[in-house]
């Protein structure tokens, strides 16, 4: 395991360490790595020595309009870029040094945190092409206005299939075996024992 931290029982792997820069500490001291369960930021000394172990629970990151706030900014340089990540009561401030891991990491956090991938970038929400939902959304609209124009079949009513995006569920902790309940696909911790858990 990573020098500096050690797994809980029930806590796994989710992104391997990565080397990155922060403000206080400058470039290459200080490792980065995602659990089921927390961001843990290592922060070493020259010769490899363990300075400090900040371990940051992903159930307290901070959630506004449904997303994470994880965000992403291109640095100065184009192929560094800076992670902030808001928790209820604290801040992470660290520099990937490519764009892309950055982003590869802030996904596999949102992943956990609300079972979406979406990243923010810049202050704005990221997709594989810009404006794409509002495109799809229109082309729809304009699909079903030709189908109701030369459709001359009467339709009949039926439900949707789809099921809710905000389901309700219930599950079992993995830590104590407790009933827990929230919505589908985002992190819970246990009440009874600590331990986080995604529905």
């Amino acid at each position: 395991m990573t020098k500096g931290y050690t797994l809980l029982p029930s806590e796994s792997m989710v992104f391997p360490e990565e080397t990155v820069s922060t403000d206080e500490f400058g470039s290459g001291n200080t490792l980065i790595f995602l659990t089921n369960q927390n961001i843990v930021v290592v922060k070493q000394s020259m010769w490899g020595k363990v300075k400090d172990t900040l371990v940051f629970p992903i159930d307290h990151v901070k959630i506004f309009n449904g997303q994470p706030q994880a965000i992403v900014t291109k640095g100065r340089n184009s192929s560094v870029a800076k992670l902030d990540v808001y928790f209820t009561n604290d801040q992470l401030s660290v520099n990937f040094q490519s764009l892309a891991t950055a982003n590869k990491f802030v996904r596999m956090l949102n992943r956990l945190v609300t079972g979406a991938e979406d990243i923010i970038v810049d202050g704005q929400a990221a997709s594989a092409l810009p404006k794409s939902e509002q495109i799809a959304a229109a082309l729809k609209d304009t699909i079903d206005t030709f189908k109701g124009t030369f459709d001359r079949a009467p339709k009949a009513v039926t439900e949707r299939s789809s099921r809710p995006r905000n389901e309700r569920t219930t599950a079992h902790c993995s830590g104590c075996g407790a009933s827990l309940s929230g919505l589908k696909g985002r992190v819970v911790t246990c009440e009874y024992c600590g331990t986080s858990n995604q529905l």
